[in-house]
């Protein structure tokens, strides 16, 4: 499972790069299968699997939100701060450029909350639009946790794709933006988002905590379905993948059947390959509206599953070194190659984009990641450790008990997001 969560790291960086170093081949094989689609589901795939039954091992809310918090925002501030340096040399990719003409103040609140694709922002780094997914994704495991609803995700993730099925080509992407404008939706979404996850980490037990989870889970589920600039159709369907993780985990350990697990995942392939087609326009990660996209999604999710299926069941053998390691430094490939492509563009002439400097861009990428990873994910995820046993040292059980620091998290921990 970490080494699938490396390789499609690494596929999403290959494809970005590919467009500029190798046009010829992406030209001919994006006509069939989109590669950083493919890493995209699967990385959905592996949070879908990994990330409740994380907050079900603590059974703490509080200790998940500081968990999600020094997991995802430090590497993210770096990585925006690294966007505002290319900015100075006016080496911008064209998301960043989109930005500048946002609204500031709303703008920095919608990338706060890590739901800038969800309240109609740019993202400032395009490969962003994913951990919007994954708050979402948050916000909801949450709140079905409160209500006691977690295991019910196989009925979760047929409805989900069953409601992109049906309301993709009617209801419009970013629905409230424009009808309501973008500033009051952010405002509002803000203002609700912060009251429901302070309630759900408050001190007290009880009802306050499960009013909070609930209140953030319903504006997530508002927002993903109502203003994702993707529209309802591909944004449900993306979700649905990442309940399908979960409910592949819950066969695993034994919580499910397989046969309903197995139902479950081939209902939500199937509601998702049709409704690609079902759809008008294309996801808004996706930079080009080509008219094969549509087949490119459908082969691209099918060949996810199946890689994820394949990754399940090799999960118990031993894996070669180097692919365990591409798993560690994901995150930070993942944030990091959109930054260095535009580095690597404003530096190069035209004339020596080839397959060299494809060679010498991952030669980059992957030592860059590795101390990123070091200097910055690492500390921040012990510093998150510590906070998190001291906002909530007495878990409901001694299972829950928190991890020790060290130098590189555990194989399962690694898992646990983008």
């Amino acid at each position: 499972m970490d080494v699938l969560r490396g390789i499609a790291a690494c596929a999403v960086a290959a494809h970005h790069a590919a467009g500029w170093f190798l046009p010829d081949l992406y030209r001919h094989t994006s006509r069939w299968f989109n590669l950083g689609i493919w890493g995209v589901l699967v990385f959905f795939l592996v949070s879908g699997y990994v990330i409740p039954a994380s907050l079900e091992k603590t059974g703490s809310l509080r200790r998940f939100w500081i968990g999600r918090l020094f997991r995802i925002h430090p590497l993210v501030v770096v990585a925006v701060c690294g966007v505002g340096v290319l900015a100075v040399g006016n080496i911008t990719a064209s998301s960043a450029r989109a930005l500048s003409h946002a609204e500031p103040i709303t703008a920095a609140l919608a990338h706060g909350f890590l739901l800038q694709e969800m309240l109609n922002v740019p993202n400032a780094i395009v490969v962003m639009w994913t951990l919007s997914y994954e708050m979402v994704f948050y916000l909801l495991a949450a709140g079905l946790f409160a209500v006691g609803l977690h295991r019910r995700s196989a009925p979760i993730a047929v409805s989900l794709a069953t409601v992109g099925f049906v309301l993709g080509a009617v209801v419009p992407a970013a629905f409230l933006s424009r009808h309501v404008g973008t500033v009051p939706v952010i405002a509002v979404a803000a203002l609700l988002l912060a009251a429901a996850i302070a309630a759900s980490v408050a001190r007290p037990t009880g009802s306050l905590r499960t009013v909070g989870a609930v209140l953030g889970a319903v504006v997530a589920l508002l927002l993903v379905t109502l203003n994702s600039r993707s529209g309802i159709g591909w944004s449900c369907a993306l979700l649905a993948m990442m309940f399908t993780g979960t409910v592949l985990h819950r066969a695993d350990q034994g919580r499910l059947r397989r046969s309903t697990a197995a139902l479950t995942t081939a209902v939500v392939a199937v509601l998702a390959v049709v409704a690609g087609f079902w759809n008008s326009g294309v996801p808004a990660g996706v930079e080009k509206d080509y008219s094969t996209y549509p087949r490119e999604w459908a082969i691209a999710l099918v060949l996810a599953v199946a890689a994820f299926v394949a990754g399940r069941a090799l999960s118990n053998r031993r894996m070669p070194g180097a692919l365990a390691w591409l798993g560690t430094v994901s995150y930070s490939v993942y944030l990091i190659h959109p930054l260095l492509m535009a580095a690597m563009l404003a530096i190069l002439p035209e004339s020596q984009w080839g397959p060299a400097a494809f060679v010498a861009y991952f030669a980059i990428l992957l030592p860059v990641s590795w101390l990123s990873y070091r200097i910055v994910e690492i500390p921040m995820q012990n510093l998150g450790r510590r906070l998190a046993r001291r906002a909530d040292p007495a878990p409901p059980s001694s299972s829950a008990a928190a991890p020790a620091e060290v130098p590189a998290p555990a194989p399962a921990e690694r898992l646990e997001v983008l």
